[in-house]
């Protein structure tokens, strides 16, 4: 499979010439990127670069109305109109924003989103996935759920090298895509106080957990406190302020 250009012809390779191979070609456009769109029969659009290679790729389990496409056009605006076998669709390039639909099991409600060490985390009612940046960029998306994570994730902080997990079931570090539980206390989430020390907002009160001889420990303060610290923000002068929604507006020196 070739296209045909000004400079010549150049042949289409890799996972983009895999995809067009199997499945009938109804529709192309060249864009105004340089790059071009494929519709398929079976397989969605195709979106190429200028040297032909596959960039990112749109099928019904990615917001298609179904996987054969008849007709291509690029509006004003650079975003792609599909006609397809059944209904019309618009892919919006241009944007910004895009839908992440991984898998069946992400269909929840999504409580939390981070990036760390080119990783991209996503917190639901049913557990902790991830994928890498490359991946995801590359329109591959590989989301698998973080071992030990199951149930409902509230809150994801980074604090110096570690990801900290806020859960039902109590307080983790993530690395990659496991999770290592420190505590079995219902956790929202974290506020760094120093490089060894930081504030956990629990379900009734406050915590501190400290590094000490290589292993987190966990310690409550304010044992007559018990009110439910979700929202939370940490001062210059290391106070923490936390909004309740029933309870008004603390602060802890």
């Amino acid at each position: 499979i070739y296209s045909i250009g000004t400079n010549g012809t150049s042949k289409v390779a890799g996972k983009a010439l895999a995809k067009l191979e199997e499945n009938r070609v109804y529709a192309a456009f060249k864009l105004a990127s340089g790059g071009y769109a494929v519709g398929t029969t079976l397989e969605g659009l195709l979106i190429l670069d200028s040297d032909l290679k596959l960039v990112q790729h749109y099928t019904k389990s990615t917001g298609l109305r179904n996987n054969n496409v008849l007709s291509i056009l690029e509006d004003a605006d650079h975003n792609i109109w599909l006609g397809l076998d059944n209904g019309l669709c618009k892919v919006e390039l241009a944007s910004s924003f895009r839908n992440i639909v991984p898998s069946k099991n992400l269909e929840g409600a999504a409580y939390a989103a981070i990036v760390h060490n080119e990783r991209l985390y996503l917190g639901t009612n049913n557990g902790l996935y991830t994928c890498t940046l490359a991946s995801l960029q590359s329109s591959e998306q590989s989301f698998k759920p973080v071992k030990g994570t199951t149930g409902q994730v509230w809150g994801l902080d980074v604090i110096g090298n570690n990801l900290w997990l806020g859960h039902h079931e109590g307080a983790y570090i993530v690395e990659q895509d496991s999770a290592i539980q420190i505590s079995k206390v219902s956790t929202w989430r974290y506020l760094p106080l120093n490089d060894s020390t930081l504030v956990a907002g629990e379900y009734e009160g406050l915590s501190t957990y400290s590094l000490k001889k290589g292993s987190w420990q966990r310690k409550a303060i304010l044992p007559d406190f018990k009110e439910s610290c979700r929202i939370m923000e940490i001062a210059e002068d290391k106070s923490i302020w936390m909004s309740h929604p029933y309870r008004g507006v603390f602060r802890f020196d």
